[in-house]
């Protein structure tokens, strides 16, 4: 039997959802439909830091700034003790780069597909991603890592690209290619932040797909923004040109979502040192 008792904490400041509550709303920019979500958002952040302040927890695990403010939800808590960690991202970063040596393979591309809420499945939307990564592979090595929740795989267009020489498939293979590539297309995958951590170049890209689908494309929007990355359209993409990442923007994120210090413990190693 515990001797403590645990409570599961959800921590509304990670990327995916700091948008709606950080952001001022833009009534001239947005559509009445996602300014009642923006709204939902907000209210339900509110309501979520009164009740927990009404419930007594011993412990709270955060990693990354951002995750700490979620102790000053718990003022009722006497003797609240913060553990403070990793992301499991960044773990499985240090234990991948210790094990495997990977050497950057210049003028090469690994796109990161992902399922989107609602699925796009969208006839246009599977062509205008095969297509695009078939003529980006006349001048790069293309690396396409399949997600197994994703629609697009199983869209028959995409039996297109196996015939495509430049072009390779993976699966579970994501991280080896993001370390190997030199560029990274990516929507708002979770897998952005090994390249995040990696400090890859990170290409977002949206659609009039995705542009449609609100939460998504102001996920993406939000990514591109904190790091001032390029932020595409799919449909205009026609090369990409070089440049700089900003190793500031990237190094706060990670002070912001992923870890404060370095820490070489596993995660719950250090979870029940603590206890």
């Amino acid at each position: 039997k515990l001797k403590y008792k645990f409570q599961i904490i959800q921590n509304l400041n990670d990327p995916h959802i700091a948008y709606f509550i950080n952001n001022k709303i833009k009534f001239k920019k947005y559509s009445i439909k996602l300014i009642i979500k923006k709204i939902f958002f907000r209210f339900f952040y509110i309501a979520n830091n009164i009740l927990t302040k009404f419930i007594k927890v011993d412990y709270i695990i955060t990693s990354g700034k951002k995750s700490k403010l979620i102790q000053n939800q718990f003022s009722k808590s006497n003797n609240l003790i913060e553990i403070n960690t990793v992301h499991h991202d960044y773990e499985f970063y240090k234990y991948y780069k210790n094990k495997n040596r990977l050497f950057i393979e210049k003028n090469s591309i690994c796109y990161l597909d992902q399922p989107f809420i609602p699925p796009i499945t969208k006839f246009e939307f599977v062509k205008k991603i095969i297509d695009k990564l078939i003529y980006l592979s006349h001048t790069y090595k293309v690396y396409f890592c399949c997600h197994p929740s994703s629609a697009l795989i199983n869209n028959d267009y995409f039996k297109k690209i196996h015939k495509q020489q430049n072009i390779e498939i993976s699966y579970n293979q994501t991280a080896k290619y993001i370390f190997k590539s030199e560029y990274i297309l990516t929507h708002h995958s979770a897998s952005t932040n090994l390249a995040i951590l990696d400090y890859k170049k990170i290409v977002f890209l949206y659609s009039d797909e995705i542009e449609k689908n609100f939460t998504d494309f102001l996920i993406i929007e939000k990514f591109a923004n904190e790091l001032n990355a390029p932020l595409l359209k799919i449909e205009e993409l026609k090369n990409i040109k070089s440049f700089e990442i900003n190793k500031y923007l990237y190094k706060k994120f990670i002070k912001n979502y992923i870890y404060i210090n370095e820490n070489n413990f596993p995660i719950w190693k250090l979870v029940l040192s603590k206890l």
